[in-house]
């Protein structure tokens, strides 16, 4: 009697022993992937500095205000009435002993190096997530993850060794790539391994343990202030994830797809065994549930001759690339906020927990569509406000605009848990995918643009130009969360398996609560994670 893969694995323990022990091995990793890829917030941060007086023994702590002979600036040396460029620094180690940004002078006319830096790791990202799903796709999500890892390993461990900028820029970008790949197919191979109604629980696993890492970051970082040692201790654990292969397994359901069953079969006789349940199938009896849709050319032309359809793609391709820019711009730029730069980094990483928290606990109560509008405009409205802050509060009231960031990162953080989740159920089984992959194309565009945009307040130095980024990102998540007004809720209702289904989504009041039954996405399509 055929049995279908996902009442299969319900039937040997959809989420058992076999799957928790899985699931803490294969996210492990992520705690590093989070130190690594916030670990620009220290090492390239804010590193305050002035010239250095000429053929003197120099410090930042000594007092040069009234010298004899120099007047020194951040930038350049005035002697006798003329004014030059200078070409050494000195460094306030209060904060910092020693940076990236210290080491290699990356200030005055080279401080865009800071974004070159950080623009980078984004496009390894923006790259890495096109080829990695391919790859996932076509040789497997084991093969794919342990890649990843191994990228990852080489682009971290000799950043501490390295400080050639070109050879920086090269480790930084395979650190992007290794790093959106790994998280992004160690959740396809997790959800692909566990019982549907149990996926939303695997996203949030796999945040939470990268939460984790971002607060052993601010941690770890606190005691060690010479980013070399830092950077050690963020890139030299990747080594321990090279023996990756020998504890995890290939996705059972991705070996039947490939015709590979006896594979497939060993692994879920294995499942069932550390689960303690007793496994009496047959190859020839399991079978993976096919797309029943239309013919994906035929539903792909209708797409885009359905203006109902075609806005709706627009709108959330708008929404993801606001999402992306708000969580990167502010998450790696934490350090020019202003204030202390670790209780800064330890409340962001706290807003980004209760974020993914909340919106766990919340998300089939209130409603995709409803979560998702608030989150844009509480967020776009909260980084707006700065301007008022930047431009007419005292000095010493910075923290307002902190908590103002802090509140926008919080309603990003949730809405980027909800967005995935809204987005996938607006279109048709057959372009689920094709939906998903060019809404988080966009989104990677936004992601890139936080490089700069984020910076922007550091290069303009004025009160408006330190508010300009958190300006910019209120504005189009504002814009983002008001265009998706028009857009119909998702919240029990069937999914929809043809463009037709879609299209008339909106006027389709019946709930299908069995068919949707855990109510998100990622349990239909679990290529769905929610961080990157």
């Amino acid at each position: 009697m055929a049995i279908e893969y996902d009442a299969l694995l319900q039937k040997i323990g959809g989420f058992g022993r076999y799957q928790k022990v899985l699931l803490v091995v294969l996210f492990f990793p992520a705690i590093f992937d989070a130190m690594q890829g916030f670990l620009p917030n220290f090492i390239l941060a804010e590193h305050k500095h002035r010239c250095k007086i000429p053929n003197e023994q120099d410090s930042y702590e000594r007092n040069v205000t009234h010298h004899s002979v120099y007047n020194v600036s951040k930038c350049s040396v005035q002697y006798n009435g003329t004014s030059q460029e200078c070409t050494e620094w000195v460094y306030d180690q209060s904060i910092f002993t020693d940076s990236l940004i210290s080491s290699l002078n990356i200030v005055c006319d080279e401080k865009e190096w800071r974004e070159h830096l950080i623009l980078a790791a984004l496009l390894g990202m923006f790259f890495g997530n096109i080829g990695n799903n391919l790859m996932s796709d076509l040789y497997g999500r084991k093969l794919t993850v342990c890649l990843d890892l191994i990228i990852y390993t080489i682009g971290s461990v000799p950043l501490p060794w390295t400080e050639n900028r070109i050879a920086l820029l090269f480790l930084r970008f395979l650190a992007g790539v290794g790093g959106v790949g790994y998280y992004q197919i160690a959740f396809i191979l997790g959800t692909e391994q566990v019982s549907p109604q149990y996926r939303v629980a695997v996203n949030f696993l796999e945040h939470f343990i990268f939460t984790i890492g971002q607060f052993i970051l601010c941690l770890v970082a606190y005691y060690l202030r010479d980013w070399h040692y830092l950077a050690m201790a963020c890139g030299l654990p990747f080594l321990v994830t090279i023996f990756h292969w020998f504890f995890i397994y290939e996705s059972p359901r991705w070996l039947l797809a490939k015709g590979r069953t006896t594979e497939a079969l060993e692994i879920l006789k294995k499942a069932a065994k550390m689960n303690k349940v007793e496994f009496d199938f047959e190859s020839d009896e399991i079978r993976i549930n096919k797309e029943h849709a239309e013919p994906f050319l035929k539903s792909f032309k209708a797409l885009f001759g359905s203006f109902r359809l075609v806005r709706r793609l627009l709108i959330l391709a708008f929404c993801f690339f606001a999402v992306n820019l708000t969580y990167y711009g502010i998450s790696l730029n934490i350090g020019i906020l202003g204030g202390n730069i670790y209780i800064n980094f330890a409340i962001s990483t706290l807003m980004e927990l209760l974020g993914v928290t909340f919106s766990l606990i919340t998300l089939n109560r209130f409603g995709r569509k409803k979560m998702h509008c608030i989150s844009l405009l509480i967020g776009g409205t909260s980084c707006l406000c700065t301007i008022f802050t930047s431009l007419y509060a005292p000095k010493d009231l910075y923290w307002i605009t902190i908590a103002l960031a802090m509140i926008g990162k919080l309603a990003v953080t949730i809405n980027f848990f909800v967005v995935y989740t809204f987005t996938a159920e607006l279109f048709p089984t057959v372009l689920r995918g094709v939906a998903m992959g060019m809404c988080s194309t966009t989104g990677r565009i936004g992601t890139v643009s936080s490089a700069y945009i984020g910076a922007l307040g550091k290069n303009l130095e004025t009160d408006f130009g330190s508010a300009l980024p958190l300006i910019i990102f209120g504005s189009v998540g504002l814009i983002a969360g008001m265009i998706s007004l028009i857009l119909p809720e998702t919240t029990a209702k069937s999914l929809p398996e043809t463009v037709n289904d879609a299209a008339t989504l909106l006027d389709n009041k019946s709930s299908d609560v069995s068919k949707n039954a855990a109510g998100s996405a990622t349990e239909m399509d679990p290529t769905n994670s929610t961080r990157l």
